[in-house]
């Protein structure tokens, strides 16, 4: 959690000095009693008049923060527009043309990213860990992990060493636990307290980025842009739905999702159905 702060802080700091004193701001706030529910109420508002996100723009009734219902299965692919969920926050609601849903030209073939997730070597050795519980050490993305971490090149959240290794593993052993005991929660709504102070604590932005985050290409296609182990976890245990934050929509998806909103033409998609056609939005 701890990680997200800082990295959003750092993106702050690159969208101006202005928006890391509000951020600060927001921190005092949402830990301030009789004042944090307001917050939370209100913060959702904020956010969109400060985002001026494309999608307004378009007259469609959407609320860039309700998280989608969707069935893990439906996402196999990565988005091609770079970064990961920190630094693309500030994209929540934007409309893209282009070919970003189609192609994997921008992103290299990693341990966690491959041009189908079920093809990275995270989710295999995932699938070997709890489908053949087989020891962490044993798997591939450990065993290349340990020979390529040092206090000079960390990776996998940081990790420089073996220690780190193994301590990111116990997290995921940890939160594969729980979602199979409880089910997926949404993560602003974690079940054990402890977990659920700390995680208010940080505010809005940094909820949404604890969440599995898509793009939505032109046929309604979901391209996973963070939360891969989550999703993981999700295809493994083989569950039916999870809740997913979407960024980015591509133009042609959102002049469907006009027709929709219109009535014109009805669209059985999970971004759709957040959308009220006008038979019910007068």
């Amino acid at each position: 959690m701890s990680a997200n702060i800082s990295k959003l802080q750092e993106s702050f700091q690159e969208h101006g000095f202005i928006h890391l004193i509000r951020r600060s701001i927001e921190h005092i706030l949402v830990q301030t009693p009789y004042v944090e529910g307001i917050y939370w109420q209100y913060s959702p508002k904020y956010y969109q008049w400060f985002l001026s996100p494309d999608i307004l723009q378009t007259n469609i009734p959407i609320n860039l923060f309700e998280l989608r219902t969707v069935n893990p299965e439906d996402i196999n692919r990565f988005s091609d527009i770079p970064g990961d969920a920190v630094n693309r926050i500030f994209d929540i609601g934007n409309i893209r043309d282009g070919e970003w849903d189609q192609s994997f030209k921008n992103r290299s073939r990693t341990l966690f990213t491959d041009k189908c997730i079920q093809n990275t070597v995270l989710y295999k050795s995932m699938k070997d860990r709890y489908r053949n519980n087989t020891p962490w050490e044993n798997t591939e993305l450990v065993r290349t992990l340990l020979n390529d971490v040092s206090e000079d090149n960390p990776k996998w959240h940081g990790s420089k060493n073996k220690e780190d290794v193994l301590k990111r593993c116990e997290e995921i052993d940890r939160i594969y636990e729980m979602i199979e005991q409880i089910g997926y929660q949404k993560q602003i709504s974690l079940v054990r307290k402890e977990e659920k102070k700390a995680f208010k604590s940080s505010g809005l932005l940094n909820a949404l980025m604890n969440e599995i985050v898509v793009d939505i290409g032109r046929s309604g296609k979901l391209l996973l842009v963070d939360g891969r182990h989550r999703l993981s976890i999700a295809k493994i245990l083989g569950l039916e739905e999870i809740p997913v934050l979407v960024l980015v929509r591509h133009k042609q998806w959102v002049d469907k999702l006009v027709h929709h909103h219109r009535g014109i033409k009805t669209l059985d998609h999970p971004d759709a159905k957040c959308i009220p056609t006008s038979d019910t939005s007068q």
